[in-house]
């Protein structure tokens, strides 16, 4: 089975953000960072309350926007991490893209399923990978992701594809030939 598609940065975006919601210590490291971020933005609080205060019982304007500037900082750190992360992950990609590190991995990919091996070429590359040396196979709504080691993986958009059932076929035959 042979598919040609273009990936893009988009593509690989996806990629990202589905490796770093996915790896296995990311869970634990984003209680951490909730945490953490909690006590600072309480510390915070406390000190923005205690010197914006005029006296031990009356609030100055300044003193209830600092407070409210801090809530919702705190809500962001508490409650919206992952928009945060996808942000920060978007702003790598594009860094990762303009220094030229995705000169092997960005447009025209020819990719090849045989029983024994995958093989990925572009204009510039060719590889080819047994089917034992693939560690995994991801979906997600729009991407299949082949990962060839703990954090590469071939990325396969779904556009790459006539229709849904062509789709279905590629990945039902690459799980048939990995083994899964």
């Amino acid at each position: 089975m042979v598919i040609e598609y273009e990936l893009t940065k988009e593509d690989v975006l996806a990629l990202s953000i589905y490796h770093s919601e996915h790896q296995p210590h990311a869970q634990r490291t984003r209680l951490i960072r909730r945490i953490a971020g909690s006590l600072f933005i309480v510390g915070i609080i406390l000190t923005t309350m205690t010197i914006a205060r005029k006296s031990a019982t009356e609030w100055t304007p300044m003193s209830l926007l600092s407070f409210l500037i801090v809530c919702i900082a705190f809500t962001l750190i508490i409650f919206q991490p992952a928009i945060i992360k996808r942000w920060l992950i978007r702003i790598a990609v594009a860094k990762a893209d303009r220094e030229g590190r995705f000169k092997l991995s960005l447009g025209k990919q020819e990719l090849t399923l045989t029983p024994e091996a995958l093989i990925w070429k572009t204009p510039i590359s060719e590889s080819k990978t047994s089917w034992s040396a693939v560690e995994k196979i991801v979906e997600t709504e729009q991407h299949v992701f082949i990962y060839t080691s703990a954090v590469a993986a071939l990325v396969v958009p779904q556009r790459a594809f006539p229709d849904e059932s062509a789709y279905r076929e590629f990945v039902e035959t690459a799980r048939r030939f990995h083994g899964v």
